[in-house]
Formats: structure tokens, C-alpha cells, sequence
């Protein structure tokens, strides 16, 4: 019998590993804007299973992009394309400092090209990210907000949890088998 306890309390942490694990529905959006050559394009989008942070998002720049559900702004983000190199000054820095990549910061900035990764928090409603610059409307993406089957995503524990309860199944069965066997061997 102290078997077919340790077995259920088992059973029951396992459970409720399960349904904490079922529970949990922070979710992060990331979203890649590229600049090329002054062509601004989108990549995909992904949704990762990530609590999101205000902090991971700079929140500057002439850009803005909005995650939508149709018209209906649900979070927006600024930012800013560019690539930051950084220059070595040359002999001529020493001599002349006015010369073009004297930069005293020691980078030089390409508005031409660059990329930026802007997360969004996660809403079942979302369905489009709208980005602008200066309040011109540059592209719309529109997507499905399609989260995964429950049984697919955590058909691990399903499937342990079926195996626990076959065991547990057989081991009652069994159980009662052997005393009514010892029962029957002890009255007949």
C-alpha cells in the first residue's frame, strides 16, 4: 500500500508541474526591420515563449512600429536604422583634424543600411505590425496569430503522465487480484 502512495503523490507533483507549465502564457513577439541601400523590408516574425521586457526595445528614432489588431494600436515602439563602424583615425586625423572620418567618437554611421530586432509583447488579438517613419505609413505585415495545439506542444507530459497512469491502473489491478487469490487460498 505504500507503494500505491508514493505513486499517487508522484503522480500528483507531476500534475501539477503540468498545469503550472500550462499556465505560464508570457510570450514575446520579435520582429526584424532591415534597411538596404535605403530599402526598408521586413523579416519574419516569431513568437517565443519568453516573459517580455520594456527594456529590450532602445525606443528611439524616427521609426515607429505598431502591433495592431486591424486598425487598433495595441503596442508601439521608435527605432532606428543605421550601422556603426568604427574608424581607425589615420596619420592625417593628427595633422588635420578637419578631414571627414577625424570623428572624435571613433565611428562613423551608415543611414543607408541597417537592421533592428523590435519585440512586442504578445496578444491572441494581433494580427499586423504597421511601421512608419515620421508618420508615413512604409509597410504593413500582416500575419496569423496562431499559437500551437496544446497536445503538440506538451505531448511529453501527456505522454508520461498516460504511462503513470497505466502503472498505477495495473498496480490496483494487481493488487486485488492478490488479495482476493490470498483470500480465496485462506477460506477454501
Amino acid at each position: 500500500m505504500n507503494k500505491l502512495i508514493i505513486i499517487i503523490i508522484i503522480f500528483v507533483v507531476f500534475a501539477l508541474n503540468l498545469v503550472s507549465a500550462l499556465v505560464e502564457s508570457d510570450k514575446t513577439y520579435t520582429f526584424e526591420v532591415n534597411k538596404e541601400d535605403g530599402y526598408i523590408s521586413h523579416g519574419d516574425i516569431r513568437l517565443f515563449n519568453s516573459v517580455f521586457s520594456e527594456r529590450s526595445n532602445e525606443n528611439e528614432g524616427p521609426y515607429r512600429a505598431a502591433l495592431a489588431n486591424n486598425d487598433d494600436v495595441l503596442y508601439s515602439i521608435r527605432f532606428d536604422l543605421y550601422t556603426a563602424y568604427i574608424v581607425e583615425p589615420s596619420e592625417e586625423c593628427f595633422t588635420n583634424s578637419s578631414f571627414p572620418s577625424c570623428d572624435e567618437s571613433g565611428y562613423y554611421y551608415d543611414n543607408s543600411t541597417g537592421s533592428s530586432t523590435l519585440n512586442f509583447p504578445y496578444s491572441s488579438s494581433a494580427n499586423n505590425i504597421k511601421v512608419y517613419d515620421e508618420g508615413v505609413l512604409l509597410f504593413k505585415y500582416e500575419f496569423e496569430n496562431r499559437t500551437e495545439n496544446i497536445l503538440v506542444r506538451y505531448w511529453h507530459y501527456f505522454s508520461v503522465a498516460a504511462l503513470i497512469l497505466l502503472v498505477l491502473v495495473f498496480l490496483i489491478i494487481w493488487k486485488r487480484r492478490a488479495k482476493s487469490s490470498s483470500y480465496s487460498k485462506q477460506y477454501a
